[in-house]
């Protein structure tokens, strides 16, 4: 289930993600935590939160090797 919370028209933004309750810090769901269920809950707000996934362990492995 995906649930945002706090949503409007000048509510674009999301600011705190979470997977089954606890914090989410990376920019993607692997395909494990997708199959096995659960809540993805975003809070919303009108500005950006430039401290979220700011991390090189956010972003996703590479597709490939070359």
């Amino acid at each position: 289930m995906i649930n945002a919370q706090n949503t409007g028209r000048s509510v674009r933004i999301f600011t705190a993600r979470s997977l089954n309750g606890a914090p989410l810090n990376k920019i993607y769901l692997t395909h494990g935590q997708i199959t096995a269920g659960g809540e993805v809950k975003f809070e919303m707000d009108s500005g950006p939160d430039y401290k979220w996934a700011t991390g090189s362990d956010a972003r996703p492995p590479p597709l490939s090797r070359n």
